[in-house]
């Protein structure tokens, strides 16, 4: 938790989000990333910086499927989803607190796709 908070705190995110994340007890689908995933995640990003050059993964499935968030300023603070199946770094939620109060809201959601789509605050798709 060190790590990914560090990260956050490098690039400016609210104390808000942060609170969030810190404060979130992982379940399920949705274990908030440890500093070694982090670490492994971030040094494949580095690989293909055209895709993943403004993300930093916050949470795991354990399946290999991350829920990220983008540090750009176009994107800034906004939730995607990141499937090991196909890649689409479409925003789905507005922030951390946000993701976060929605996970806790849907309780019989195992994982990122038992989420309804309705639930999600940012609607690009």
């Amino acid at each position: 938790m060190k790590e990914i908070t560090a990260q956050l705190k490098q690039y400016g995110f609210p104390e808000k989000d942060l609170r969030a994340l810190v404060n979130f007890k992982s379940r399920d689908g949705f274990q908030v990333i440890d500093d070694q995933d982090l670490s492994s995640m971030l040094n494949f990003f580095q690989q293909y910086p055209e895709d993943f050059q403004h993300l930093i993964p916050i949470m795991s499935d354990g399946n290999s499927n991350y829920l990220c968030v983008s540090f750009h300023q176009t994107d800034f603070g906004k939730i995607c989803y990141l499937s090991h199946d196909e890649i689409d770094l479409t925003p789905v939620f507005s922030s951390i607190s946000q993701l976060i109060s929605v996970i806790e809201s849907h309780s019989e959601a195992w994982d990122f796709p038992e989420i309804p789509p309705s639930a999600h605050d940012v609607h690009l798709r």
